[in-house]
């Protein structure tokens, strides 16, 4: 009962908690409409750029899930990596395909992916 009341409890927190930074994305990275035809595309810009920021904060718990689940059982980290290793690749194409999209930078979409991806490395080293 106690543990059931604590999770209760941490989901709320952690609702609110997203909610609160989901306002602060809203608020500094503003739309923008686009300045020239070769400035990156204001809004389909700001999905891949909150995309990533949101993929960053996913996927930092991700990478400590999959290093205390191999820690205790090297089946289970295995299978628990494959299948996180599985559902990275659409969450890598919804951070580079607006980005590649609004700038035209294969280079850029790459670099974005990149930084979204490795909070979960982050997150198993830590």
């Amino acid at each position: 009962s106690n543990g059931k009341l604590n999770g209760v409890i941490f989901s709320i927190i952690f609702l609110l908690s997203g909610a609160f930074i989901a306002m602060l994305i809203d608020k500094f990275i503003p739309d923008e409409p686009r300045p020239s035809p070769s400035a990156p595309s204001g809004k389909l810009y700001r999905v891949g750029f909150v995309s990533m920021i949101a993929l960053m904060i996913h996927n930092f718990p991700e990478g400590i899930a999959t290093f205390v689940s191999g820690y205790e059982n090297t089946t289970l980290g295995i299978s628990i990596a494959l299948a996180i290793a599985l559902h990275n690749i659409p969450e890598g194409i919804s951070v580079a395909m607006p980005i590649y999209y609004s700038t035209k930078s294969k280079y850029k979409a790459f670099k974005y992916t990149l930084f979204s991806g490795l909070a979960e490395p982050i997150g198993a080293l830590l």
